[in-house]
């Protein structure tokens, strides 16, 4: 039996859900993005137990209305167990709307989430399809977060070169076998208006679907008092993020050389014999998330604090 370790919540998004907006104009249209793509994520990694916490309030509500209902009430049984069912969604409803304010979950919705969660575990252990389902969901998070961190950092890029060309716009730190020049059909396209338009004219040339690619386009334009942006680029959150995410898209999540071999190092990430299933868990994608966004927000932070500075 595989323990999925299930808790109430995606507790992992808690560093984009709190994070602090960019200062500079220019970064606002990025962090906005980052933000709503991550929600949406977090929307889904909680979808499960919302829909059956909700159920569960219902069934809650309807037994004991069963239970309680007397003709003497002036009304039929069902219309009862409609008002005693209404009247617990609109607390339940108004209790997560505290909820999405303060970020506290009461007692009574983690037991209920508990008790939901429970009832999955249940179903995984009695059935592969459900077990196959709870896996794919668990690892749409970790691929849909690389996605919206590999988003922000082309955004990121586009917006800061669009801002400051200077320094920037000339990929100084771009290596000799690089190419730094524009074909004139991207030129066109912006009417060969080049004025706040040159990260957009120059992101044709960049690649940021690979890790290794996002850093070098990263250190072709950072080329001067960027430490922090380069280190946060590629410390070991965002990597190990991006390994797992490869796994699970080129390897159908299972174990090979190459990640096994890259990943040594990093003692959170889920390991095992070449050819064996990663069997990811609510801990797991925890470990593996949280950081990756911290990191995230902490390069919006690092690329704001550039732009004002130069």
């Amino acid at each position: 039996m595989r323990d999925y370790k299930l808790k109430p919540g995606a507790d992992w998004a808690a560093p984009v859900l709190d994070m602090t907006r960019p200062t500079n104009p220019a970064l606002k249209t990025p962090g906005e993005i980052f933000h709503s793509n991550v929600v949406r994520i977090h929307s889904f990694a909680t979808l499960l137990s919302n829909l059956l916490v909700t159920s569960m309030v219902i069934e809650q509500a309807r037994a004991r209305a069963k239970h309680t209902f007397n003709h003497s009430m002036g009304m039929s049984e069902q219309d009862f167990s409609d008002l005693e069912i209404r009247q617990d969604l609109v607390a339940f409803s108004a209790d997560q709307s505290r909820m999405a304010t303060d970020g506290i979950p009461s007692e009574e919705f983690k037991q209920l989430t508990n008790r939901a969660y429970r009832h999955v575990q249940w179903c995984a252990d009695k059935a592969n399809q459900t077990a196959e389902a709870l896996d794919a969901w668990l690892a749409s998070q970790v691929t849909g977060i690389w996605t919206a961190i590999e988003t922000l950092a082309s955004d990121l890029w586009i917006s800061a070169l669009n801002a400051h060309p200077a320094i920037l716009a000339e990929l100084r730190g771009k290596t000799e076998k690089g190419s730094k020049s524009v074909q004139l059909y991207r030129l066109a396209q912006f009417g060969f208006d080049v004025q706040g338009n040159m990260g957009s004219i120059l992101a044709s040339e960049q690649n940021f679907s690979r890790l290794a690619t996002i850093i070098d386009a990263y250190y072709a334009a950072f080329s001067e008092d960027a430490d922090e942006i380069i280190e946060i680029i590629r410390a070991k959150p965002i990597y190990a993020v991006s390994q797992v995410r490869h796994l699970i898209v080129h390897s159908a999540s299972r174990f090979d050389d190459e990640y096994l071999r890259k990943t040594k190092s990093i003692d959170y990430l889920p390991k095992g014999s070449v050819g064996d299933k990663m069997a990811l868990d609510a801990e797991s994608v925890d470990a593996i998330l949280r950081p990756a966004l911290k990191q995230a927000v902490s390069l919006i932070s690092a690329v704001d604090k550039w732009l004002t500075s130069h």
